[in-house]
């Protein structure tokens, strides 16, 4: 006697099979703290995070564009973002960002987000942190020799919504610059990330 587990017979196994793993499983009773612990480090180390749970490290690469508002010029970002998670509401990190192009309104960004995880994969930061500044060209002189680069503090506040499939998430990030509280940079983009 077989017993079919999947519709229209697919998948049959025959049911002394059935009846032995169901009383195999019974028989095992629940598992002893050490079990419980292999079997949670072994999900760990798969990268497998039940409801509720978090990986508490996330590295992050980021591809999006940069445009300062004051300057109306529009560059590519780059970045790379490490996030330690210390609880499931908080996380602490470091991020490096390069914007590349010919018109781009700054050349890097060096930050500490903090960031909040309120529900599901809603992220929402708070990154103190400096912008460096190409040198700007006046006229009859070259970038390179009117002055030297600059460097600019900057407050970045960030939203993101991270979907996750397994241990890698996809995120689109949206921030908003505040350099110095006079100029405002928009930075958006996709973010793909992995947790460990």
């Amino acid at each position: 006697m077989y017993v079919a587990l999947r519709s229209g017979g697919v998948l049959q196994l025959p049911l002394c099979c059935l009846l032995s793993a169901v009383s195999a499983v019974i028989a095992a009773g629940p598992l002893s703290p050490a079990q419980a612990q292999q079997v949670e480090a072994a999900q760990q180390e798969a990268g497998e995070v039940e409801e509720g749970e978090f990986h508490k490290n996330t590295l992050s690469l980021f591809l999006g564009g940069v445009t300062n508002t004051e300057i109306d010029k529009t560059g590519f970002a780059i970045g790379a973002d490490y996030e330690r998670r210390l609880s499931q509401l908080w996380g602490i990190g470091l991020l490096a960002e390069l914007t590349v192009g010919d018109e781009r309104p700054r050349d890097f960004v060096l930050a500490v987000p903090v960031s909040l995880h309120p529900y599901r994969g809603w992220r929402f930061i708070v990154a103190p942190g400096f912008e460096i500044k190409p040198p700007v060209a006046s006229e009859g002189v070259e970038a390179a020799e009117s002055e030297e680069t600059e460097l600019e503090g900057l407050l970045r506040l960030g939203v993101s919504y991270e979907f996750e499939i397994g241990r890698y998430a996809i995120a689109p990030e949206f921030d908003v610059d505040f350099v110095k509280f006079e100029e405002i940079v928009l930075v958006y983009g996709i973010a793909f990330g992995i947790g460990f």
